[in-house]
């Protein structure tokens, strides 16, 4: 199968309109540091913050004090091609014409790949939201269901209220279970004002004088103890993808080889997860499918402490776990939803014109095969007065 440039073209028209039209980041972001960036070829974008208005008392014919007008602070927003770029790739196996010849590959190929740029500018833009204030903690997360879920909408809207945040659209974030949870919350409830909570028989997208905004790329963690080694045919599951701990690899997918100690076994559990390490070896590795929901999707990340794993991702995540001993088991499942303003988390941003088309050479067996690239350059940055509009929330995941 052929890919020509103006085939490329049309899958990046189609990626843009993917990327820029379904994109929740630039859409509640401030973005003037991009247009900065763009316009004066820099790498920094300043916010100067000189000083605020005061109130005081007034003494007639005396002049007012300058107490607390004369402290000067500076705050930037950096983006760096060498740090802060990414490649979104796809690989097109055009190896066997027969397969492809009735695929539409603009579509497909075209929409995954704005999807998959998209993503990256989303997660990148909430792993940078910042606030003053917090509901709840990690170590003590909200159960988010319930005659709870009004009072904690209600509270944090009174802690973005600090801010005395009045003409600025006010936003609650959230991933997709805690979405359903508000509408469970407000399905039976009856107002004065129904054709304006309901749309169609459905909740409306907002919510005491907010706007709901659903994403699957807010930030999750968790911690696996594991002070023991797995025995053989225990399974550990994240993400819907279970692997099963194996005292010798079978060749099966999903397998992690528990090795000579509980550290070998947590190293190679995080081979797994994380794709790193010796497959074949170390683990064996889950199917495409699978390896995009946990590595791109989701993109689970994993480090060790002690005798812990520490897992890190994006969206709601479901773990579970088969083991044998006990004291292995899954803490401190935590999501973050959160309570804040249009334009309280800067967004810098550029995207590099076209996709570049590349035909890698084939390695002895390997399939012969288009690559296609879009690149990223993003960073972001809540600025002060920004932290003092949002509110993290700890959600409780462990029922996810």
């Amino acid at each position: 199968m052929s890919i020509d440039n103006d085939m490329v073209k049309q899958i990046y028209a189609r990626a843009q309109r993917k990327f820029f039209v379904k994109n929740m980041a630039m859409a509640l972001a401030n973005r003037e540091p991009g247009d900065a960036l763009k316009v004066q070829g820099g790498r920094k974008y300043h916010r100067p913050i000189i000083g605020f208005a005061q109130m005081q008392s007034y003494t007639p014919l005396t002049a007012t004090s300058v107490s607390q007008n004369i402290e000067t602070a500076n705050e930037e927003l950096t983006v760096d091609r060498a740090t802060d770029a990414e490649s979104i790739h796809i690989n097109i196996d055009d190896t066997e014409k027969s397969q492809l010849k009735d695929q539409d590959l603009v579509a497909r190929y075209g929409d995954d790949l704005g999807q998959a740029m998209k993503d990256s500018v989303e997660k990148g833009w909430v792993g940078k939201i910042e606030s003053v204030q917090t509901l709840g903690s990690a170590a003590a997360p909200i159960d988010f269901s319930g005659t709870t879920i009004l009072d904690t909408v209600e509270d944090g809207l009174g802690l973005v209220d600090v801010a005395d945040v009045d003409e600025i659209q006010r936003v609650i974030l959230m991933g997709p279970r805690a979405y359903r949870a508000i509408e469970k919350a407000t399905a039976n409830r009856t107002t004065a004002l129904g054709d304006q909570t309901y749309l169609g028989g459905y909740p409306a997208r907002s919510l005491m004088d907010s706007m709901l905004v659903k994403s699957n790329n807010l930030p999750w963690s968790a911690t696996l103890a594991m002070g023991t080694a797995p025995s053989d045919g225990d399974t550990v599951t994240v993400a819907g993808v279970t692997a099963t701990y194996k005292t010798s690899l079978t060749g099966a997918m999903n397998e992690i080889f528990i090795g000579a100690n509980v550290a070998a076994s947590r190293a190679n559990t995080i081979a797994y997860f994380t794709g790193t390490g010796t497959v074949g070896t170390q683990y064996s590795n889950p199917d495409i499918t699978q390896r995009m929901y946990l590595r791109r999707n989701r993109r689970i990340g994993v480090t060790e402490s002690s005798a812990n794993l520490l897992f890190t991702g994006f969206g709601d995540v479901g773990t579970a776990e088969t083991f044998t001993a006990s004291g292995n088991t899954w803490g401190a499942e935590v999501s973050k939803m959160f309570f804040t303003a249009v334009g309280a988390t800067d967004l810098a941003l550029q995207l590099d014109e076209g996709i570049e088309m590349s035909r890698p050479k084939p390695m002895t067996g390997e399939a012969h095969f288009t690559r296609l690239s879009g690149v990223t350059m993003h960073n972001a940055k809540t600025f002060t007065d920004g932290k003092y509009m949002t509110v993290t929330t700890f959600v409780d995941a462990s029922d996810y």
